[in-house]
């Protein structure tokens, strides 16, 4: 995960990349920083198969 978020313009030092909720189609995590950084939310999109 620390490859990915390293891929955005991310503000401050990652102190933890966690999950966020249970969705059941996307995955979704809280990226926590340091200080006043913001913290980020990333969400794997999945797209659907079908119709």
């Amino acid at each position: 995960m620390q490859q990915i978020v390293a891929q955005f313009d991310i503000k401050g030092n990652v102190e933890e990349i966690k999950p966020l909720g249970n969705g059941l189609i996307n995955t979704t995590y809280k990226v926590v920083t340091a200080g006043d950084a913001p913290d980020y939310v990333l969400q794997n999109v999945t797209m659907p198969v079908g119709k």
